[in-house]
């Protein structure tokens, strides 16, 4: 097992990443998955995580955010994908399944704050041409106030 810088709402902190076995994985210093609460910069930094890492979070009080977050990206991108995971959520909570650990894929398919470099979804986000960052931060503000 190495240690690992993985961005999070405060810059520098240690995550574990164990490739020692044929999967990675990362557990996030933070409650949330690192890119929910940090900028752009820090966010980007996680980009590079191979996909196939399983990421989970070590959460004090059995908080479950997973649902919330979902229900986010419907509203910026209420897409079929977005639909079917919500349905999974709501099927795993109900019988008191925790929705982590995930993928480092899955969370670049379905993380809106993964997506802030595609073009579809800048478009969602603005009419003008905006860059990554700028779309990020769109992104970041809107769910500071979700």
């Amino acid at each position: 097992m190495k240690l690992i810088r993985v961005s999070s709402s405060t810059d520098d902190l240690t995550g574990y990443f164990a490739n020692e076995w044929s999967e990675s994985i990362v557990i996030p210093p933070h409650s949330q998955i690192a890119v929910l609460n940090g900028t752009f910069g820090m966010s980007s930094k996680n980009i590079d995580i191979p996909a196939c890492t399983i990421t989970f979070s070590v959460k004090s009080g059995g908080h479950e955010y997973t649902a919330s977050n979902a229900k986010f990206v419907q509203s910026i991108n209420d897409n079929d994908q977005i639909k079917l995971k919500i349905i999974k959520i709501k099927e795993l909570r109900e019988k008191n399944i925790p929705t982590v650990p995930t993928t480092i894929a899955e969370e670049k398919e379905l993380n809106i704050f993964f997506q802030a470099n595609r073009e579809n979804i800048k478009s969602l986000l603005s009419d003008n041409n905006i860059s990554d960052e700028e779309a990020f931060t769109i992104i970041r503000s809107a769910k500071d106030t979700f």
